[in-house]
């Protein structure tokens, strides 16, 4: 009786109608073709091209808007501050004589030896520096200074905390 039911096993199972029990399968077809098959992709391409060389061309023949023109009236206070400015040049007279210069001050003026000016400013930045580091390197010092104070301050007043604890938990009893 096994053999006969291991035997009906088998054909059953090796037989085309135990697909019964199987989702069908068939060949699938696609409803819409695809473009790449049919080589149509050079018309898009074209006028892909026709769009972005025309939008290139508008882009770069574009002028920026102008902003709205106000039309001036002339006024009391802008013709008092309209004044002749004088761009005229020193004469080569005044300059072989020191009289005259380009604007004012030290610098401004020709025939002087601006080494010497360059030193003495060099001089000046160079002390200025020293005292702001001296200044900074005191600063840090008494920073430093109070900061060990305040540690001192802070480790007293622990210890009294700590006493007063000890004084409490003992003296409690």
């Amino acid at each position: 009786m096994k053999l006969s039911l291991f035997a009906a096993t088998v054909i059953a199972v090796t037989t085309t109608g135990v697909q019964s029990f199987t989702a069908p399968t068939l060949p699938r077809q696609s409803a819409v073709p695809l473009l790449a098959q049919k080589n149509d992709w050079i018309g898009a391409a074209a006028v892909t091209a026709t769009l972005g060389w025309t939008l290139a061309a508008q882009v770069a023949v574009a002028t920026p808007p102008l902003p709205p023109q106000e039309q001036m009236v002339p006024s009391s206070s802008v013709m008092v501050s309209v004044e002749k400015l004088d761009f005229s040049l020193p004469s080569y007279d005044a300059a072989r004589s020191n009289e005259g210069g380009f604007g004012v001050g030290s610098e401004a003026r020709l025939g002087q030896n601006p080494a010497d000016f360059e030193k003495s400013k060099q001089d000046e930045a160079m002390k200025k520096a020293e005292e702001a580091r001296l200044a900074r390197k005191e600063a840090l010092k008494q920073e430093r200074i109070q900061r060990n104070e305040d540690q001192i301050r802070a480790a007293e007043a622990k210890k009294q905390r700590d006493a007063q604890k000890l004084a409490d938990f003992f003296g409690g009893q």
